[in-house]
């Protein structure tokens, strides 16, 4: 109570505890700077994965690409095989066999080495620009993904306040746009 109103000298009897308004200050802070070292932890864990959310976005774009690569060449190779085998109609059926997997060899040897490096620089801050490389290198159907101008990556994010906790911020900006021509609608 305040006024103190219990003999100081009971702290050291068993099972008795004696509290003072300097002891719940100091409590108190403590507790405040443990949950401020909880806070920047925290902080840390939401930068890290917003990062790596944002990185796993800008990797969705080359989904689409790589399966319309795909799509474009089993389409020329399925049109040029038909059109060879109509020419060499006297062929036995392994014959056949023999040039369609020829031309199916032919066509991932080539098209493989785009894909690899579209997957690996997918998540790069230049995957964007590969993709709109691999779409106008292959004349494929433009679905253009729309990044946020300026998005933050997770250096820039470090020691900025998110409104309110005083602890860190998330990037403002929507995180990805995408349009696809294909599914005739628009993801956000």
């Amino acid at each position: 109570s305040v006024p103190r109103n219990i003999d100081p000298a009971v702290r050291p009897i068993d099972d008795a505890f004696l509290f003072d308004i300097d002891d719940l200050h100091m409590r108190v802070e403590q507790n405040r700077e443990d949950r401020l070292r909880e806070a920047a932890k925290a902080e840390q864990m939401v930068v890290e994965e917003v990062a790596v959310l944002g990185q796993w976005l800008q990797s969705l774009e080359v989904t689409p690409t790589i399966v319309a690569l795909r799509s474009r060449t089993e389409e020329l190779k399925r049109r040029e095989v038909d059109k060879i085998l109509a020419r060499l109609a006297h062929l036995s059926s392994e014959d056949r066999a023999a040039v369609e997997a020829l031309a199916s060899a032919i066509v991932n040897k080539m098209v493989h080495g785009t894909m690899v490096t579209l997957k690996a620089e997918a998540k790069s801050s230049s995957g964007a620009a590969y993709v709109d490389a691999a779409r106008r290198f292959f004349n494929l159907e433009e679905t253009p993904a729309v990044y946020p101008p300026g998005q933050a990556d997770v250096s820039e994010l470090r020691g900025e306040n998110i409104a309110g906790n005083g602890v860190g911020r998330l990037p403002e900006a929507s995180l990805v746009q995408h349009t696809s021509k294909e599914q005739g609608r628009r993801v956000s």
